[in-house]
């Protein structure tokens, strides 16, 4: 296998003697610097959102099954190695909320379903709020494989609502800087390759990854 060449790019020349600095200043990112994105998993344990827009991002999802890799993957779409491979698609809505314990944005992948129990449901009157009267405080949690529990709590003194969190990711959100979906890792073709249950199954179909 031949190794591709590489240029690298000096950087310029400097035109004056580099001056000293402090770390903590140097290295301090700006106030309005939105926090790399994640996702808010929620499971057994109460865990606390401050919903503040109703605008989601639906996208398609796989969820591999494999050892190799933990989680969802998500669906490029046209020439996915997983559609392939017969992995079926599962929508979820990404929706932006604020984490005040984390001190951050952070996004919740909902599934659409609609049956009783469901996340989706339970929080649409809660969004009806954000709204109409302003950003309520939700305590979240798995209380069984498909259902969930959403109680809302009193916004107390205090009560630390990400307002400049909040403003930079909708500025960066809204300038394409963030992408929700980008939380999701997409495999390729040849990642989806490299992966030996993948790799025998599109063999054994005549599928080419």
């Amino acid at each position: 296998m031949t190794t591709p060449d590489i240029t690298l790019a000096l950087p310029p020349r400097p035109t004056s003697a580099p001056q000293a600095t402090d770390a903590l200043t140097a290295w301090l990112a700006p106030a309005d610097a939105p926090a790399t994105l994640a996702e808010l998993q929620i499971r057994d344990n109460e865990t606390l959102v401050i919903p503040f827009t109703t605008t989601l991002v639906p996208v398609g999802m796989h969820f591999p099954g494999v050892s190799t890799f933990r989680g969802y993957a998500r669906c490029p779409g046209d020439g996915c190695g997983l559609c392939k491979v017969g992995k079926k698609v599962e929508r979820r809505d990404l929706l932006p909320v604020y984490d005040p314990v984390a001190g951050r944005v952070a996004v919740l992948a909902v599934s659409p379903n609609l049956r009783p129990g469901a996340l989706a449901p339970l929080l649409m009157a809660h969004l009806a709020t954000v709204k109409s009267s302003g950003t309520p405080l939700l305590g979240l949690k798995k209380t069984g494989p498909y259902t969930f529990a959403v109680t809302p709590y009193p916004a107390l003194a205090g009560t630390d609502f990400g307002i400049e969190a909040i403003i930079a990711f909708q500025q960066a959100f809204e300038d394409g800087t963030i992408r929700l979906e980008d939380i999701f890792p997409v495999l390729d073709a040849a990642a989806v390759a490299a992966i030996p249950e993948f790799a025998s199954h599109a063999k054994l179909v005549g599928v080419t990854l």
